[in-house]
């Protein structure tokens, strides 16, 4: 469920948009239990414009209820012109 929450994050930020996560690459730092509550944040690390759209290489980060990381990831998205 982690890693699908991550995704999701970034397909309801890009879709709209006419945009695709092309990659996502994550390491999980602890276990999520029943119950928890988690956040997920993105933030934008590099930015490519290309004739087609854009690139971005984003930083994901996944926080539960304690303020504690239990995930953390790289994705890269792009949005078509």
């Amino acid at each position: 469920m982690t890693y699908s929450f991550m995704v999701r994050t970034m397909t309801d930020w890009l879709w709209p948009d006419n945009g695709d996560h092309r990659r996502l690459e994550a390491r999980f730092r602890s276990p999520v239990y029943p119950g928890d509550t988690v956040q997920v944040k993105v933030e934008v690390s590099h930015k490519r414009e290309t004739r087609k759209g854009k690139w971005f290489v984003c930083d994901v980060k996944m926080i539960n209820q304690k303020d504690e990381v239990v995930a953390t990831g790289e994705a890269m998205a792009e949005i078509l012109n």
